[in-house]
């Protein structure tokens, strides 16, 4: 007898948007494509020689759709930097439950310090602004742009899931 169980990969991302005296401006939530080079890495993280990157960060991008063969350095998307932090904010998970873990607890926050329209964000394992270096594990959309302006803050909680499809 032949049995499978296909299991499916995802990141779903929640962004936030306050304005200067704290009042929510704009929520939006989307799913994220795990891209190739990502996927790989769950694998050989997970099956071939259980390395896995220490730290991810949290990066915003452009309106360009992110597909599967994006990396770091090809990457079809600009990232967008106007916030006032000197990196990319860490990707801080709680604890792993029911094959699930997110950074609830510690969202990634970004100090706007310019005008911006962003269109979604991505997880990677370098921290440099703007870095073309390092594992992208996967980037995502809003449905609809979003724009920011100096002095909002922009919050973003990333839940990675494995699951069975």
């Amino acid at each position: 007898m032949k049995t499978s169980n296909n299991i499916k990969i995802g990141h779903f991302y929640e962004v936030e948007c306050y304005d200067q005296a704290g009042n929510l401006k704009w929520k939006d939530d989307f799913e994220n494509i795990v891209v190739t080079v990502g996927r790989n890495h769950y694998l050989d993280a997970t099956i071939k020689t259980g390395v896995a990157a220490p730290v991810w960060y949290v990066g915003l991008k452009n309106t360009t759709a992110a597909v599967a063969a994006d990396t770091m350095s090809t990457k079809g998307f600009t990232e967008l930097v106007p916030y006032s932090e000197a990196t990319r904010p860490a990707y801080t998970t709680g604890t792993i439950a029911s094959g699930s873990v997110d950074n609830s607890a510690s969202k990634a926050e970004f100090n706007i310090n310019g005008t911006a329209t962003l269109g979604g964000a991505f997880l990677c394992n370098v921290n440099t602004k703007s870095g073309t270096t390092g594992i992208l594990l996967g980037a995502g959309e809003f449905g609809a742009s979003r724009a920011v302006i100096s002095g909002d803050i922009v919050r973003v909680t990333v839940t990675c899931s494995i699951t069975s499809a």
